[in-house]
C-alpha cells in the first residue's frame, strides 16, 4: 500500500493543475509560472479595473494623495462604483 504524505499530495496537486514537472515545483520559477497560470483569462478591462482599485484604497488609507477636490465620500462611490462592476 503506497502511503502519500500530506506534502506530497500537495505536488502533485500542483503537478496537475498547472501542469508543471516536479523540477517546476520544486524552483523558483515555480511563482512566476502559477501567476502565469492565474492571469491567463483577464482581460485588459479588469486588469486595469483591479488597478484602479489598488490606487483608490490606497488613496482611501493615506498611502496615496490625491487632489484636494476629491473627499474621502468621493473616493469610497468610486470604490464601490468599481465593485459593482463585477
Amino acid at each position: 500500500m503506497d502511503v502519500v504524505t500530506p506534502a506530497g499530495r500537495n505536488v502533485l496537486h500542483c503537478m496537475n493543475r498547472y501542469r508543471a514537472t516536479l523540477t517546476d515545483v520544486l524552483s523558483p520559477k515555480f511563482e512566476r509560472l502559477v501567476c502565469k497560470y492565474a492571469t491567463k483569462d483577464i482581460s485588459i478591462q479588469r486588469d486595469q479595473s483591479v488597478n484602479l482599485m489598488h490606487e483608490c484604497i490606497m488613496i482611501r488609507d493615506n498611502v496615496f494623495t490625491l487632489l484636494v477636490c476629491y473627499t474621502v465620500a468621493d473616493i469610497h462611490c468610486i470604490i464601490l462604483y468599481i465593485c459593482s462592476l463585477g
